[in-house]
């Protein structure tokens, strides 16, 4: 057990997450494990039933994908369900035999340490957080070589499951959930936190090697697209919706564009891009001052039309 715990007050409303569970109809179990070859085949060892993780004991394996393991869990301390969340990024890190979590390579340690850190940031964040439709860390805490973090266990379906089964929601239930989920939002903003889940998929390069070092992968049921010069949106296919948007190369050619933008402004950069056939262009840079820590003054934001004509050529990768 090591360092780094963090307790919560019990008293709390769950809003968004209760809502999510009662109000609409129930669907069908998701599938076990053994049937999504997706989180398997590209995860890493999880630890065996029965495993001690302070004073919680696994019960079960929840989720496995590139970033890490979720598990089932009960606190020996006192009654219920837990959710425990373990770093472990396969492209990095797999499970030893003593049960540790060891490096692939020495050349990755720079980088696990690193998110090692931004999630036991992360979980203390959310810990120190009272928001009704935020996940609720009770604690978090180095071992094994890793970290942890430990959420309650809200059992029902995931947005995403609602949809798939579900009619078509109404604006009343729309205005519902989508109250909450801004106010948690706003909540995490103040704090300088700007999640990156809330897009389709979420993946996470190595800097200097460009290879993937996490990755979530959204459930994409609907796609827009342009149709005789007007966008529509379109169901997307059994078959894609669980499919990465870019392909390795894409990614890498993504990361090189946005090596090249911050190295030609002198700091790192948020960028958007866009991708037509083979070609990839720079539409907007502005300074990035919530991961890497910067001082927002520290330079000034890219104005559209002035700035950009300059540098959109130099940034164009014609691949």
């Amino acid at each position: 057990m090591g360092a780094a715990n963090v307790e919560l007050p019990v008293a709390r409303r769950h809003g968004l997450l209760n809502r999510l569970a009662t109000d609409r109809p129930r669907v069908p179990p998701a599938p076990s494990l053994a049937s999504e070859g997706i989180d398997q085949v590209h995860s890493a060892t999880p630890l065996p039933i029965g495993t001690r993780l302070g004073t919680f004991e696994v019960t079960g394996v929840l989720h496995r994908d590139l970033s890490g393991i979720v598990y089932a869990g009960e606190d020996r301390s006192s009654p219920g369900k837990v959710a425990i969340k373990e770093y472990l990024p396969a492209t990095l890190s797999d499970r030893m035999a003593s049960g540790k979590v060891g490096l692939r390579s020495l050349r990755y340690k720079a980088s696990f340490q690193e998110g090692k850190e931004r999630f036991l940031s992360n979980g203390r964040m959310l810990a120190a957080l009272d928001e009704p439709a935020l996940i609720r860390v009770i604690r978090c805490w180095k071992q094994n070589g890793s970290a942890y973090m430990a959420m309650p266990l809200y059992e029902g379906q995931t947005l995403s499951d609602l949809l798939r089964v579900s009619a078509r929601p109404g604006e009343a239930w729309l205005k519902a959930m989508l109250g909450s989920l801004l106010d948690a939002l706003a909540t995490l903003h103040r704090f300088d936190c700007y999640p990156c889940n809330v897009t389709p998929d979420n993946i996470v390069l190595d800097k200097v090697l460009l290879c993937v070092v996490a990755e979530t992968i959204g459930d994409k049921h609907a796609e827009l697209v342009a149709d005789g010069g007007r966008i529509v949106e379109r169901a997307v296919d059994d078959g894609r919706r669980r499919r990465r948007c870019l392909t390795d190369g894409e990614l890498a050619a993504v990361a090189r564009l946005a090596k090249r933008a911050e190295k030609h402004y002198g700091c790192p950069q948020d960028v958007e891009w866009a991708m037509a056939g083979s070609d990839l262009y720079l539409l907007q840079a502005r300074p990035e001052t919530v991961h890497s820590g910067a001082p927002r003054t520290q330079a000034a934001p890219v104005r559209a039309g002035i700035d950009l004509s300059g540098i959109t050529s130099m940034l164009t990768t014609r691949r």
